[in-house]
């Protein structure tokens, strides 16, 4: 569980808009940017800088596509500018965490739908920027433009969404919206390895070496091989660094494992490599992909940098990012099972970093998970 405190900020810039939009995620924050990252690099409204990618944020709307949303109504991305017309969009997450950040900009005659029955509507034609901080219930906003109302959330998604509608004849617009968890808890306290143990249930995958390095990173070499963790999770969200140390290497962090069992859990995959060199082809369901399951949209990470992913499990649904870019949302379709390798599970289990053959060599830091209170599945199978 997470604490409480909420604020918005909200800036002018230009134009107008119509639509419904509604959205919902389960969140904490973290900030420690990467030290060889660009300082200065810019960014567009729909994009991340590496700084802030290394902080924790996440883009909600990639600035191409309506990926990730339910569309219901008109819905059409130009220019970077989603115009959301008569209809409902609502993002896949049914939860959020207790604190997180938030900043968007809107233009139009719009409401903008957060948990806890705050409603804010817009009026004007120009780009106003909003900035929300949540902790527990307490929600604060701040941003020109934006007022409080009173107003029944539109039926369908749950309380806990956020949702924007343009109820007017004129389209809503909106150009930007990324999110930032707040107080993520260390799964790995960077200074040894207390906390987690070498899986030792299979003689004939043993081969992995896994230690801190001077500089407080985890270094993961060789393998076949498997650390678990003591903490176990069923909903949770996962944030952690990762550096390759050579090319196209494989390795993943398992989640919801059985306990007592090698490697046998989900996967969010490591593999940064990609095929006719088009990142849209992700090799062996790359970076961020749920492997076997979902993969990867697009591979954003490279090899020999470092790269943050971002992974939720919420019930049936599992939604990754890599470097705040949303790379895969999926629901797990099959009936539920303790065994993840032939149905749903929704039971907790340990994490678990995979060593995954001789070649592998790759460093690890600012693990951090936060978990989400216990809930009845509400996504159940199509």
């Amino acid at each position: 569980m997470l604490p409480s405190v909420c604020r918005v900020r909200c800036y002018r810039f230009d134009s107008a808009l119509t639509g419904l939009c509604l959205l919902a995620v389960t969140l904490p924050a973290v900030s420690a940017p990467f030290p060889n990252a660009p300082s200065a690099d810019a960014a567009t409204p729909q994009s991340l800088t590496s700084a802030q990618a290394a902080e924790g944020w996440l883009l909600l709307f990639d600035g191409q596509t309506t990926f990730g949303w339910h569309c219901q109504g008109k819905n059409a991305v130009r220019d970077g500018v989603w115009h959301l017309e008569e209809g409902s969009t609502a993002w896949p997450f049914s939860r959020f965490g207790n604190s997180w950040e938030m900043v968007t900009e809107v233009a139009g005659p719009a409401r903008l739908y957060l948990p806890h029955d705050h409603v804010l509507e817009h009026r004007g034609d120009t780009f106003d920027q909003l900035q929300v901080f949540c902790d527990g219930e307490k929600i604060r906003y701040e941003g020109k433009g934006f007022s409080r109302i009173n107003a029944k959330r539109p039926t369908g998604p749950p309380a806990a969404t956020i949702g924007i509608t343009a109820p007017g004849p004129q389209p809503a617009r909106l150009r930007h919206l990324r999110l930032r968890p707040q107080q993520l808890q260390p799964l790995w306290n960077g200074r040894n390895l207390d906390g987690w143990t070498v899986n030792r249930t299979d003689p004939k995958r043993q081969q992995a070496r896994f230690r801190v390095t001077d500089q407080g990173e985890l270094l993961v070499e060789g393998g076949p091989g498997d650390l678990v963790s003591s903490v176990h999770a069923a909903d949770f969200l996962l944030q952690f660094d990762c550096r390759t140390l050579g090319k196209h290497l494989n390795s993943g962090v398992f989640f919801r494992c059985i306990p007592g069992q090698y490697q046998n859990g989900y996967e969010v995959q490591i593999h940064n490599g990609y095929k006719n060199n088009d990142r849209t082809q992700p090799l062996d369901f790359g970076t961020g992909g749920i492997y076997r399951r979902a993969p990867a949209r697009r591979v954003v990470s490279n090899d020999e940098e470092w790269f943050t992913v971002t992974l939720i499990a919420d019930g049936r649904r599992l939604t990754t990012w890599v470097n705040g870019f949303p790379v895969v949302t999926w629901e797990d379709p099959r009936p539920p099972h303790d065994n993840p390798r032939q149905g749903y599970r929704a039971a907790a289990g340990p994490f678990s970093i995979q060593a995954h053959d001789p070649t592998t060599r790759l460093l690890f830091r600012r693990i951090q998970y936060a978990p989400l209170p216990p809930r009845p599945d509400s996504h159940p199978a199509p």
